[in-house]
């Protein structure tokens, strides 16, 4: 669900916290899960990137390997 509000009656959006221009920008450090409604109020400067949870805080970086085994 998403990170603010935990929204999840739907898909929820993946947002990069500090755009996809910076070094390992799909690390899980600079991804978020965020439903469509906060997505588009961070995009329209309601919201700011300390307001979003990284996906570190749900996943630990080797979530391939426990996942694919």
């Amino acid at each position: 669900g998403c990170c603010i509000c935990g929204w999840k009656e739907a898909s929820c959006d993946i947002h990069h916290i500090n755009g996809r221009k910076v070094q390992d920008a799909d690390g899980h450090w600079n991804l978020t899960c965020v439903c469509p409604n906060h997505h588009r109020m961070y995009h329209n400067k309601k919201l700011k990137k300390e307001d979003f949870v990284p996906l570190t805080k749900y996943f630990p970086d080797n979530w391939k390997e426990m996942y694919y085994g």
